[in-house]
């Protein structure tokens, strides 16, 4: 079981609100399911990049409430968004998506 603090869940739900309103996509398509769809693929990821990035969370407890099987997954969605920063014009469409929801995000907070 994960104890967020206050201050987790707050961050979370911005995290959420940012993606959803940037995407279009509802914030179940990569909150909890499952799905291989491209876009939510990378959702997924920017997601669990973000928790890493701004709460006090462990790749395992990412894992656990992102639903992912393990936590290699958490690590293996950090090192992809690293790559897009590295490369922002191989990788230009998710990059792209990336920084707009890190932009809005960081309006929101």
């Amino acid at each position: 079981m994960i104890i967020e603090t206050k201050q987790d869940i707050e961050i979370r739900e911005k995290i959420l609100e940012s993606m959803e309103e940037v995407s279009g996509v509802p914030r179940e398509y990569f909150e909890f399911y499952r799905s291989k769809k491209p876009v939510e693929v990378y959702l997924r990821s920017i997601y669990v990049y973000l928790m890493y990035q701004f709460t006090d969370k462990t790749k395992v407890e990412i894992k656990e409430l992102v639903g992912l099987k393990n936590h290699a997954s958490v690590i293996k969605a950090i090192e992809d968004i690293e790559t897009w920063k590295k490369d922002p014009e191989e990788y230009k469409s998710k990059y792209n998506l990336f920084k707009q929801i890190l932009q809005h995000y960081g309006q929101k907070h």
